[in-house]
């Protein structure tokens, strides 16, 4: 009988084991550990009315700069598998694409004669300007 008790003890035991790192100290299986890329710092820094503020990543707003395009690839090569693991990444992605997804058009601004305004059709990446000589004016884009 008590041969017959550990052997379901030694079963349960194996069957709940988890087959990956378990972090006991938070009770659940262990997250393995991201290893980001380094990211370079500059040495700018602006002066306002003798104080200066350092400015070290600046060289990202080159968007065209080789190493801001290699860098984001290192980073999006860390982030990218960990997201695509994510089990309700799917339904959120199409959650926020079907909230974000309706026309839009901001209020206009009149400069001299013309009024400008932005408009996005829903899911456009940025809203383009347009401009009318009036308010009933046909549309320049």
């Amino acid at each position: 009988m008590r041969l017959t008790i550990a052997c379901c003890v030694l079963m349960m035991a194996a069957c709940n084991s988890p087959s990956e790192p378990f972090d006991s100290a938070q009770g659940r299986p262990a997250k393995p550990a991201l290893t980001y890329p380094v990211t370079t710092m500059g040495t700018v820094a602006d002066d306002y009315h003798g104080t200066k503020v350092p400015d070290p990543y600046r060289w990202m707003e080159n968007l065209d700069n080789p190493d801001v395009a290699a860098w984001v690839k290192a980073q999006n090569a860390v982030t990218d598998p960990y997201l695509a693991a994510l089990p309700r990444r799917k339904a959120l992605n199409e959650r926020l694409t079907a909230l974000w997804n309706y026309p839009r058009v901001a209020v206009p601004v009149l400069e001299g004669e013309h009024l400008f305004y932005r408009k996005n059709a829903g899911l456009q990446r940025q809203s383009p300007i347009y401009m009318r000589a009036s308010a009933d004016a046909p549309l320049r884009s």
